[in-house]
């Protein structure tokens, strides 16, 4: 009975170990996504600035980055983006630039 119960415990212990794993390989991934969307949008928003100037940057941009954006949504396994938390990324990232 004695072994029984270590041998439960056992598959227990590895079964959370694995939930644990496949979780923190999860988080993992979306950090990765994240910081490579990042780098790729704020390299795109710097190649529209030196090609357009600032007054056409947001219109080029949106254009540019829809496609990454579909991308990365896609990476984090999920769709959640509404168009008005996305328009704020854009936002955020055209400041970030012109900081």
């Amino acid at each position: 009975m004695q072994l029984l119960a270590q041998v439960l415990q056992l598959n227990a212990n590895y079964r959370s170990a694995i939930t644990f794993w496949d979780q923190s390989e999860s988080i993992a991934a979306n950090l990765l996504a994240a910081a490579a969307y990042k780098i790729r949008a704020r390299y795109r928003l710097a190649h529209c600035y030196k090609l357009v100037g600032e007054e056409d940057i947001s219109r080029v941009w949106k254009e540019k980055a829809d496609a990454a954006n579909i991308d990365y949504m896609s990476a984090r396994g999920r769709s959640t983006a509404t168009p008005v938390a996305l328009e704020e990324a854009y936002d955020d990232e055209v400041a970030w630039m012109l900081w």
